[in-house]
């Protein structure tokens, strides 16, 4: 117990410090890797070289030959873009952050900075199934340590009053959705590995399109 007059501090209690201006240098951090990590994705596209004087009978065919990899591009692309609105719309919502938070952000920045690697390796070797299956692990991954980062501000009590519990438990339900396209891909995979690709998508067209996993602010 402590004395009176004097002020217990969080540390001492075992109680997290909060952490009110933290909050928007982390959404400044997010901005900047994001922004860095989507740029990163078009430069794994190979540019084919052909000879100045082919040019006119092979440059078409060589362009369409890196479709797989600009249909990697674009589904990564599109699914960062997921990520990037789902952080945003998490802090949105909170007041603060506490030291827990700050290293679940930076294991989640770390798990999307390694979506260029696992796109590339999609785009090199779409056909063998082990490339979808690390892709989608990488992209799984990046949902959990995003659900368990919201659902960590909920019971630290991070989030603003306006966050009731219910609204809490929709936008984790929301998070969700993400994984169960990612695990259904892996089992497309098995038949299909540029089928399962496309089951990918899935998950950037049910959150572009207005629904009830629409993620988005009004405030």
């Amino acid at each position: 117990m402590a004395e009176e007059g004097i002020e217990e501090r969080p540390e001492e209690s075992g109680e997290e410090e909060l952490d009110i201006p933290s909050g928007t240098r982390i959404t400044a951090l997010a901005d900047g890797v994001f922004a860095i990590v989507m740029t990163l994705l078009v430069l794994g596209i190979d540019m084919p070289e052909v000879a100045d004087d082919q040019l006119g009978d092979r440059l078409m065919g060589e362009i369409l030959l890196v479709w797989p990899k600009l249909s990697a591009f674009v589904v990564s692309f599109l699914v960062l873009g997921i990520y990037w609105i789902g952080h945003h719309s998490q802090f949105h919502f909170m007041k603060g952050v506490n030291r827990t938070a700050l290293w679940l952000n930076i294991v989640f920045f770390m798990f999307v900075s390694l979506v260029p690697f696992s796109t590339r390796v999609v785009g090199h070797y779409g056909t063998q199934g082990f490339s979808l299956w690390l892709y989608a692990a990488n992209l799984i991954l990046i949902s959990m340590v995003l659900l368990v980062h919201w659902r960590y501000a909920m019971r630290a009590g991070l989030l603003k009053d306006e966050a009731d519990e219910e609204m809490a438990r929709s936008a984790s339900r929301r998070i969700l959705v993400g994984p169960a396209i990612y695990v259904a891909a892996i089992g497309v995979s098995f038949f299909s590995a540029r089928l399962a690709l496309l089951v990918i998508l899935l998950a950037p067209v049910l959150h572009i399109l207005p629904g009830p996993i629409h993620l988005h602010w009004t405030r």
